[in-house]
């Protein structure tokens, strides 16, 4: 997990739902380049359609920023066309996750993301990310132990991903 600064979106799918695009347009400034890419990557957006009762952890502009400031990070982009639906899988947790709920607990959550390409998951059955509570907030841990804070909430229920 790269990002330093996280808006997870609790979804799930309902009739009267707003498009992913709006959701991710309403924090434009922020969250631009994660559109981007997800406009980039179709069968993603389609795959997220189907699903209901999912957590979308929406990484910053800055925290892709940072990430592509890495050169190794920005080669492997360039010469690995997979290497990004891959991590933007890895920001897709299955379950709904309210920050509110989480910060009541200390006990760490390992929650499975829709990453399970064995090219990109080292954990059997799929990749995990680990979450954790505080009164300070709420944080996210990578598999290497990475560390993202959580910085705000957008709940919302999906009719139509990215329309």
């Amino acid at each position: 997990m790269f990002a330093k600064r996280l808006l997870p979106l609790a979804l799930a799918q309902a009739a009267w739902a707003q498009s992913l695009t709006d959701v991710l347009a309403s924090q434009n400034d922020t969250l631009s380049t994660l559109i981007s890419l997800l406009q980039g990557q179709p069968d993603l957006v389609s795959a997220l359609a189907g699903l209901k009762d999912i957590t979308i952890l929406a990484p910053s502009n800055d925290a892709f920023t940072t990430l592509l400031s890495d050169p190794d990070v920005a080669a492997a982009v360039q010469s690995d066309p997979a290497l990004v639906p891959a991590l933007l899988s890895y920001h897709v947790i299955n379950g709904t996750f309210y920050a509110s709920d989480l910060t009541a607990s200390s006990d760490p959550v390992f929650v499975p993301t829709l990453l399970t390409s064995e090219d990109y998951s080292t954990v059997s059955g799929g990749q995990r990310v680990e979450v954790l509570g505080s009164a300070e907030g709420v944080a996210i841990f990578s598999g290497d132990k990475a560390e993202s804070k959580v910085q705000g909430a957008v709940c919302t229920s999906l009719l139509n991903p990215m329309t």
